[in-house]
């Protein structure tokens, strides 16, 4: 399980879609909280796994770091700012999702989290 990345630099004057450094500040703190949750679910799934003694494992993947120096409104932003469709009058589907960039920074974290493991021996098949 993968929690959010920061999608803002929570630097004054940063473009980040005219939005303020405090609605920055505000919304990657729900990020990370968000991230704190996902991470709990994840040790009590896996804690469930080892007590049942069952197969496999579930990890959890920390994101929040993952688009640093990339955020919206960079030079080189992992994570698309705000698009609009003039003519619906609402927000593309693409708004604050990752770009190509950010999800291969997400794939390899992903990959290093695999390729590190659980932390803990796992069970082995009957």
């Amino acid at each position: 399980m993968m929690g959010y990345p920061r999608a803002f630099s929570e630097v004054d004057g940063a473009d980040g879609d005219n939005i303020t450094l405090q609605d920055q500040r505000f919304l990657n703190a729900r990020a990370h909280e968000l991230g704190e949750l996902i991470r709990q679910t994840a040790a009590e799934a896996d804690a469930r796994i080892v007590s049942e003694r069952g197969l496999g494992s579930v990890e959890f993947v920390d994101a929040y770091s993952a688009f640093a120096g990339h955020e919206v409104g960079s030079s080189d932003p992992y994570m698309n700012g705000l698009g609009v469709s003039l003519s619906a009058l609402s927000a593309e589907p693409r708004s604050f999702h990752p770009t190509v960039k950010g999800h291969e920074a997400l794939t390899r974290l992903f990959v290093d989290q695999i390729k590190k493991g659980p932390g803990r021996s796992l069970a082995q098949p009957a």
